[in-house]
């Protein structure tokens, strides 16, 4: 055997160590737990050249486990389970053994492993994880999904936050990061009650920039003389509530969102009719219901969590809100069960109608990317450039985000995007799409998705599609010439099209709390062009 030192040219572009036998090296672009209802537990597998494969289960310890949770964002690991804990008695194909990570790198792809596979690994030995899951924020016995006790979530427990220090900047963060507008009160309020649950944070002392309370300089986690009690609680803004059917390219089909406190969620397809469908289409002055269709199948699914289930509407009602149904945010359902409305009448998007020019921005741009002299083009060099460093650039991402941002409004642009067949090593050849302002520029992130503050379509070297990430949400899309990019700020919407036929290609829906950036990304030497 013999070891040598390679660098990926994977989507993060960072140096890996690979133990490589017999001229062959996994080069690990990320990593997904199965197997399990809990998105933080479940058996381990890694994408190696465009495929899902196993781990073997061989020397897998809690210092392993733990830089899976960590690049997952499932906090930390409480256990490293027999695959037999996840229902694991197939043979499938696996990929590396003899994991032997320290527990503080940031990927597992920096841990030192091996390619040499024993025959006992391909018997069920996979390496499985518990992780505690990420750190959340919710609101508890408020008047509104905006309003409450708060309390946070921590290594798989949840608790209060003492209210010592607490205020309006404290407040503003808890409120953002909950999709409400702003704080209209900060006080403790007898009506959310007191808990029963540990005092987690204490002293809490936010900017009011941060993008969650537990970025805050605090105390310590569960280190408090807190008295008995005092729990922080918020009363936040919100709007009145919307609904609206996204991501089929036309404004009276597709699936059912619902704003509720300035946040956009899904609605349950638990018990969905036709008279419920009817109640939509009504409301949305649609016409009536054509049919209920297969989300996921004729619609796509989505990201946002489900608002509301059980609805039950008799079918004469003027508003969908005038319809019963279950208690706003508390449902058992999965994201795969969306409800979907299919109306009469046909509204389609014109995106092109807010077509505008823009330019990329060089100072934002990759030391590895050319920026044309016009603004409009980027190119992936083969060597990088010596350029000025500064706050806006990109360093771990092959990266440029356009000169100008928005905070508003709807806008549309279109990009010529790279068609070549090409057959290379890494994932990723490009994508291209809207990132927010405070999007990591200088450090490694595991996911360019929406939680990361990226909404882009891009292609990877294996197959000749176009996908959004993560993949399962719009699934293989066809590869075409020209991506027109669609922004509704307020709307909360990344529409993507055909830009030669205006054919819907996908659409993530948000709310967006920050300026956002057009943005492109390259791993290909063929360019990418703003038209």
């Amino acid at each position: 055997a013999s070891i040598m030192l390679v660098k990926t040219a994977c989507l993060l572009q960072v140096l890996s160590v690979v133990v490589i036998y017999s001229g062959y090296a996994a080069y690990i672009a990320r990593v997904r737990l199965t197997g399990s209802k809990a998105p933080c537990a479940g058996l381990l597998q890694v994408m190696v050249i465009g495929r899902w494969e196993r781990v073997c289960d061989s020397q897998w310890d809690l210092q392993d486990a733990a830089v899976v949770c960590q690049e997952l964002g499932c906090g930390v690991p409480y256990s490293v389970p027999p695959a037999s804990a996840f229902g694991a008695a197939i043979i499938d194909a696996v990929s590396i053994t003899d994991v032997q990570c320290r527990g503080d790198e940031d990927s597992l792809r920096q841990c030192p492993y091996s390619t040499r596979i024993q025959n006992f690994c391909y018997d069920g030995r996979f390496a499985a994880v518990n992780c505690t899951g990420p750190d959340e924020v919710r609101f508890v016995n408020g008047t509104s999904v905006c309003s409450g006790r708060v309390e946070v979530k921590h290594n798989g427990v949840w608790g209060t936050v003492c209210d010592d220090s607490w205020d309006l900047k404290d407040a503003s963060v808890v409120c953002r990061q909950l999709g409400c507008i702003s704080v209209e009160e900060h006080e403790y309020n007898p009506t959310f009650g007191k808990s029963s649950l540990p005092v987690l944070m204490s002293n809490v002392q936010c900017t009011g920039d941060e993008a969650a309370p537990w970025e805050c300089p605090q105390q310590g986690w569960e280190h408090n003389t807190c008295p008995t009690g005092r729990d922080a609680g918020v009363t936040c803004t919100g709007d009145a509530d919307e609904i609206r059917l996204v991501n089929a390219g036309d404004e009276c089909s597709g699936r059912i969102e619902v704003r509720h406190g300035k946040r956009w969620g899904t609605v349950c397809d638990t018990d969905w009719d036709k008279k419920d469908a009817e109640v939509v289409c009504r409301h949305l002055g649609c016409g009536s219901a054509l049919r209920v269709p297969i989300v996921n199948g004729e619609i796509r699914r989505g990201w946002h969590p489900v608002w509301l289930s059980q609805v039950q509407c008799t079918g004469a009602e003027t508003s969908f809100f005038d319809c019963a149904h279950g208690e706003w945010g508390y449902n058992d359902c999965s994201f795969r069960k969306d409800a979907g409305v299919i109306c009469t009448e046909k509204r389609k998007l014109h995106p092109q109608r807010y077509k505008e020019s823009l330019f990329w921005d060089p100072d934002t741009a990759h030391p590895s990317l050319n920026i044309s002299t016009d603004g409009k083009q980027v190119t992936r060099l083969s060597v990088a450039k010596n350029v000025t460093e500064n706050m806006k650039r990109f360093r771990h991402h092959n990266c440029v985000l356009g000169t100008v941002g928005f905070t508003s409004g709807k806008h549309y642009w279109e990009l010529k995007v790279p068609r070549n067949r090409v057959i290379k090593y890494y994932v990723v050849l490009w994508f291209v799409g809207v990132a927010r302002q405070s999007v990591a520029r200088k450090r490694i992130v595991q996911e360019v998705d929406p939680d990361n503050g990226f909404w882009v379509l891009g292609r990877n070297a294996v197959i000749s599609k176009i996908y959004s990430f993560p993949e399962s949400l719009s699934g293989q899309l066809p590869l075409v010439p020209r991506i027109g990019v669609y922004l509704d700020f307020e709307g909360g919407l990344v529409s993507f099209f055909n830009a030669e036929t205006q054919e819907h290609l996908f659409t993530y829906t948000d709310t967006f709390t920050e300026k956002v950036f057009p943005l492109a990304c390259s791993y290909y030497s063929s360019p990418i062009e703003l038209y």
